[in-house]
């Protein structure tokens, strides 16, 4: 390697440094300024010299950069899985695991377990461990996704491929707050790198990791399990219709890794996770009967990309038609995977779970309700996972049948160690991970997106929406107090009562109290209760609860019941309120 190459490296790996900083220090035009530089990072596939050590070096510092960048914004757990997950590991931490509790979350270990493990080790804060330690195991992730794509592409296509997949937010926002996924997607790249490696898959060491990694992962993430079972069930049916695909694993394989699922969903953590399931289908059933053309059964990202209503303005029409040709780009790509009957064997391997990856993504639309059991943004990022490669054999396709039929089309040379499809490639990915991570809209001060850039102007807005939005993200410490409080005080003979997202957020993770609280106005008698009112809710007059059917955070005003509240006792104020029932 060349003094300037290590001159370069040297300088990407101080990013997650600086990222680090001007995310805790909230120094946002810095953070700005570092999103570019990442954004361009897509750039180093342009040279066709370029070594695999260069590209792995900056996918680490991409992720790395990206994670912590979103963890270190606040203090304090920040999402909505997190605070049930840190509930979880707290009562592992302080009472041990007990299978038997009837709790979905309960059913993994990723959450329970390991976190405990690992506190128990090295001694470090819970808060900081999921928003430390989860996340740099995770930056694991897009290296070892480069280690499976370089066995059927360049070393170019490849770090495109990743930059593409860390590109959506999912993958480097959402996915912090969610410490299970995090484990479990480990776990799962970690499975396609060796079960698409034919040397290493027929060894031994290689059936042990195999065995390993799957219980890992079963024990990891209850949707991933199942998901990860399809994708055993089609490739071993596919298989033996074309030879066009490799099996994922062997029959053997197959069946110990069922066995697995069976023995520890239905027997060791009680069958919450299968019950999940089993409604998640009775759900999406019903919806065919019931709702095959409301829209609303359909995540309003689908609707909204179905429907130009809402595009005004140059950015936003521009980040429709590349978010439009990135999509078109993967499904173009994929028709050509599957055409061209690919020869490599590790390819092979891998193309079952781009056919299930397309069929999740086509349920997610195509089926009611069926995108609200995970969230249509993670299922797209898991999808992600196995379909990245597909933008690349898209983009070089259709450069192919432009170049043969529009002879009069004349690109200009960039040099000779430069491929101009690599530059394009380049250009449309940054554009695409500035529009879709929400830096143009941060930087041209419109309506915000990202919680990360833009967290500051969603608390500040006078718009209730993103206030809701920002809420439903952060916690504030008057709120972590007053949960704190509560933990110590409130009686256990009395319930307590809050909005959706206090009793879904702070006071389950910092107050220790169960998930499913009663839940103001309906579900609160008041008398002799708790009733919790956060920053938010006193401050804005407003509180929240969940539309049933769809997931979705909806608003009301606490003025509602602030005759009830008039006959009830304030016990503790500190901007965040507690009253207490007659």
């Amino acid at each position: 390697m060349s003094n300037r190459q290590l001159f370069v490296l040297a300088i990407f790996a101080l990013l997650p440094t600086a990222s680090v900083a001007a995310s805790y220090f909230s120094a946002r035009n810095l953070l700005l300024t570092i999103f570019v530089l990442l954004g361009m990072f897509a750039f180093a596939s342009v040279r066709r010299a370029t070594s695999d050590r260069v590209y792995l070096v900056l996918l680490s510092s991409l992720s790395i950069s990206l994670l912590l960048a979103t963890s270190f914004v606040s203090r304090n757990l920040s999402g909505y899985d997190i605070h049930q997950e840190y509930y979880i590991f707290s009562q592992t931490a302080a009472q041990g695991w007990h299978p038997e509790t009837q709790l979905v979350y309960n059913s993994v270990l990723s959450i329970s377990i390991l976190p405990t493990v690992l506190y128990t080790v090295t001694g470090l804060d819970g808060v900081w461990l999921f928003k430390t330690i989860f996340p740099l195991l995770y930056s694991v992730v897009p290296v070892l996704l480069y280690g499976l794509y370089r066995k059927f592409l360049s070393s170019q296509a490849a770090f495109l491929s990743v930059f593409l997949f860390m590109s959506y937010p999912t993958s480097y926002i959402q996915i912090t707050t969610l410490g299970r996924q995090e484990i479990a997607e480990l776990m799962l790249a970690a499975l396609l790198l060796v079960s698409c490696t034919p040397s290493l898959r027929a060894t031994l060491a290689g059936k042990l990791m195999t065995g390993i990694l799957t219980v890992g992962l079963v024990t990891s993430h209850y949707s991933l399990a199942f998901i990860y079972l399809l994708l055993l069930v089609l490739s071993l049916v596919l298989a033996k219709g074309t030879r066009r695909i490799t099996p994922l694993c062997s029959p053997s394989m197959f069946g110990f890794s069922i066995l697995i699922v069976l023995s520890w969903y239905l027997l060791v953590s009680g069958g919450t996770a299968l019950a999940e399931l089993t409604g998640l289908i009775a759900i999406v059933g019903t919806g065919m009967i019931r709702d095959l053309f409301n829209p609303l059964s359909r995540p309003s990202v689908v609707v909204e990309a179905l429907s130009f209503s809402g595009v005004s303005g140059v950015l936003h029409l521009a980040n429709r038609v590349i978010q439009y040709l990135v999509q078109f780009l993967l499904l173009i790509g994929f028709v050509i995977f599957s055409v061209a009957a690919p020869k490599n064997a590790s390819a092979r391997t891998l193309f079952s779970s781009m056919i299930v990856a397309m069929v999740l993504l086509l349920s997610s639309v195509a089926l009611p309700f069926f995108a609200f059991g995970l969230n249509f943004s993670r299922i797209y990022q898991i999808a992600l996972l196995f379909i990245a490669p597909c933008f690349v054999y898209g983009l070089d396709g259709v450069a192919s049948w432009l170049r043969r039929n529009s002879q009069s089309i004349r690109v200009p040379s960039v040099g000779v160690h430069i491929s101009r499809r690599r530059l394009l490639a380049a250009i449309l990915l940054t554009t695409y991970f500035l529009f879709v991570g929400g830096w143009v809209w941060a930087v041209a001060m419109d309506s915000p997106t990202s919680t990360v850039l833009d967290w500051q102007r969603m608390a500040d807005s006078k718009n209730l929406q993103l206030k809701v939005a920002y809420v439903a993200e952060y916690t504030v410490a008057e709120d972590i107090q007053a949960a704190q409080w509560l933990k110590y005080h409130a009686s256990s003979t009395r319930s307590v009562c809050a909005d959706f997202v206090s009793s879904d957020h702070v006071l389950n993770s910092y107050g220790s109290f169960a998930k499913y609280l009663p839940q103001i106005p309906a579900e609160c008698t008041y008398t002799n209760d708790y009733v919790y009112l956060s920053v938010f809710n006193t401050v804005n007059g407003t509180a929240t609860q969940q539309d049933a059917r769809t997931s979705a955070i909806v608003t009301w005003k606490v003025s509602d019941i602030s005759a009830t509240l008039g006959t009830m006792n304030v016990i503790y104020s500190g901007g965040a309120v507690v009253y207490l029932g007659p």
